[in-house]
């Protein structure tokens, strides 16, 4: 919280600060460059800074943050973000090291949608049937029985 105090309010970078956001994914993209990643952010942070260049210390925080939350409560925003970038190949396999499953949030909104396009066939079938006669009604019907 220091390190932000003094970024924010003196515009001073001492280094870069590291929360639980943070932390958690350089150690799952393997930023920490320690076997099995750091066990407490301090570690993480003296991790990073002894190789990340300095001028973009400031940035590092704001920009993991925003991306951890995102990845925790935004998934299927986060994805549609990913493939609308400039390299979706590389957003995607970014969000797979974050833990995400880019492959089975788009099979899954490809069912729904599935689902929702045969609904509404199903109902403009039903709005079909309830406009005709009930005589042409019963005769569509049993040939469609047979």
């Amino acid at each position: 919280m220091a390190l932000i105090t003094l970024r924010v309010n003196h515009n001073i970078t001492a280094g870069i600060a590291v929360d639980t956001h943070v932390h958690r994914i350089c150690n799952q993209l393997g930023w920490t460059l320690t076997p099995g990643g750091t066990k407490q952010p301090e570690q993480t942070r003296k991790a990073i800074e002894s190789w990340m260049p300095r001028d973009i210390w400031p940035h590092v925080n704001l920009i993991l943050v925003g991306l951890g939350q995102e990845v925790q409560t935004e998934q299927q925003k986060l994805i549609s973000k990913a493939l609308k970038s400039s390299n979706p190949s590389a957003a995607l396999d970014l969000l797979n090291k974050l833990g995400l499953n880019p492959k089975k949030f788009v099979t899954q909104f490809y069912k729904k949608m599935q689902r929702v396009e045969q609904q509404q066939e199903e109902s403009d079938f039903d709005l079909l049937l309830k406009s005709l006669p009930d005589s042409l009604k019963s005769q569509i019907i049993t040939k469609t029985k047979n």
